[in-house]
């Protein structure tokens, strides 16, 4: 697929994402009922304001019946929070209709009535102001402030679905500003804690968005696995929406058409375009269109591929860009069927100098498509030095991008190198220390013995010396009493003579 269409459909993402998130009658018809159980009014205004809240995507009309309801009872009630709840239901409303302006008006009225910045819905507040800075392209204010909210965050703050959902706008935010590695950062806190509130759709919507990022980057198998995971989780979760669904399969065939196997990429465009003839959203159909139309071209298929454009380009009449893309793809096919007037025609109508989008790569990328198309096309019309100079151009700008991949190779080897390089200083410094740790520690071994071996030479010692002075007391007592028997002895001697 190419970068031009590609970024369309980026920036469109996220207006579905606003869109499916609430498209779910049950929930409605779940709270109708628990409204008729209960009596409680605070309970009840939060009910009523959720119903608002899942009819702005589906019936204008009846979001703001029940908008009027919960200000209404809120008021009557003097319930602060579902005065805020009003506010959100309108910010979003406003938002939806792509007037955003007006949508971070009420969102300030909001914060301001609701005041306790941990609160759920101060933080749904913050995700929509996000998401209005992002789609106003305003990304630095965007990011800014989903940083700002989720900093001021106390910890164990168990709102998972709204800081799932404010990481997942700040990775948008990101991805918008050209800042990729960030958002791939960003975007595993939001799927942890989409996965804790058990949020399937926000969890989907990350990996939708993963893929986008790795396709971007190039990374063609991450990208494909996330678009892949995204489609497991759709299933899990039986969410049953035809826009998640149809989002999957056109990225689906974008990661074919990227393989070159656009039997596959042609087969999931088809299956997107059924779905959104159920949706009727008619940007996205062009979108899905133009990939379409570009696999047939490039699988040979050039007729299929002119028909298609030209149904494409009925949606399209305002995208400059887009209509660039679509004369590239006609060009291409008629040269291909050797139509060389009806290329030369589509061809001259190629304005590759409209500065849409500012992406490195992308307005390089449609300048060369275009020289080096124009080229073989004025060589079959035997305009030979023309198709030189065209020619010369198109291997200009290729060689200006060999240089840069030559440059950014050597850049990566550079770093590699010296990330090993680091990492063996790192081993050795660690062998060093385990080493030296290995010394210490033997030494100490020693030490213990030897003073072990003192210890007990010592108590030996000590021993000894008692036991000799015990023994010569002992002898000195034996000798004593010795002497006194022996004295008895020569005293009874005596008294015996003296009887004689």
């Amino acid at each position: 697929m190419t970068k031009q269409l590609f970024y369309f459909s980026l920036l469109f993402f996220l207006v579905f994402c606003s869109k499916i998130s609430s498209q779910n009658i049950k929930v409605i018809d779940s709270l109708l009922i628990e409204i008729k159980k209960t009596k409680n009014d605070t309970t009840i205004i939060n009910y009523y304001a959720t119903i608002g809240s899942e009819y702005v995507n589906i019936d204008v009309v009846k979001s703001n019946y029940y908008s009027k309801l919960v200000l209404n009872k809120s008021k009557k009630n003097n319930y602060r929070k579902g005065i805020a709840l009003y506010y959100y239901i309108k910010s979003k409303e406003f938002y939806n209709n792509g007037d955003y302006v007006n949508a971070r008006k009420y969102i300030a009225i909001g914060k301001k009535i609701i005041k306790d910045n941990q609160s759920d819905v101060y933080l749904d507040f913050c995700y929509v102001e996000s998401l209005s800075y992002l789609l106003s392209a305003e990304y630095k204010k965007a990011i800014e402030l989903a940083q700002h909210t989720l900093k001021s965050l106390r910890k164990g703050n168990t709102k998972y679905n709204q800081i799932g959902r404010l990481n997942f706008a700040l990775s948008n935010s990101y991805t918008r500003n050209n800042q990729m590695e960030k958002s791939l950062e960003v975007l595993p806190i939001a799927i942890s804690n989409f996965r804790k509130a058990k949020n399937g759709s926000g969890e989907l919507s990350c990996y939708i968005e993963l893929y986008n990022v790795n396709y971007l980057l190039g990374n063609d198998l991450k990208a494909f696995n996330a678009i892949v995971e995204a489609l497991g989780i759709y299933k899990q979760n039986n969410l049953n929406s035809n826009s998640f669904l149809m989002s999957i399969y056109y990225k689906l065939g974008e990661c074919y058409s990227r393989k070159e196997d656009f039997q596959k990429a042609i087969k999931y465009f088809k299956y997107a375009l059924i779905l959104n003839k159920e949706i009727k959203y008619d940007f996205e159909q062009a979108t899905i269109l133009g990939l379409l139309a570009e696999a047939y071209c490039f699988s040979g298929q050039y007729k299929k591929s002119i028909e298609t454009v030209r149904l494409a380009n009925k949606n399209i009449t305002d995208d400059k860009l887009a209509i660039q893309f679509s004369y590239l793809l006609n060009a291409k096919s008629y040269y291909e069927l050797k139509q060389y007037s009806l290329a030369k025609k589509y061809i001259d109508s190629v304005n590759t100098n409209i500065p849409i989008l500012k992406r490195e790569g992308i307005n390089n990328n449609s300048k060369k498509s275009y020289y080096e198309l124009l080229s073989l096309i004025q060589s079959k019309l035997g305009n030979y030095k023309e198709a030189y100079l065209n020619a010369n151009k198109f291997y200009t700008i290729e060689i200006e991008e060999k240089k840069r991949e030559k440059a950014k190779r050597i850049e990566d080897l550079q770093e590699q190198f010296e990330s090993k390089e680091k990492d063996l200083k790192l081993k050795n410094m660690l062998v060093y220390r385990q080493k030296k740790e290995l010394e210490t520690l033997q030494t100490n071994k020693k030490i213990i013995y030897l003073s072990t071996f003192i210890f007990l030479l010592s108590i030996g010692v000590v021993l000894f010396f008692i036991f000799y002075r015990e023994k010569n007391k002992n002898n000195l007592l034996l000798q004593n009493k010795n002497k006194e028997i022996e004295k008895k002895n020569s005293d009874l001697l005596r008294v015996k003579d003296g009887l004689r």
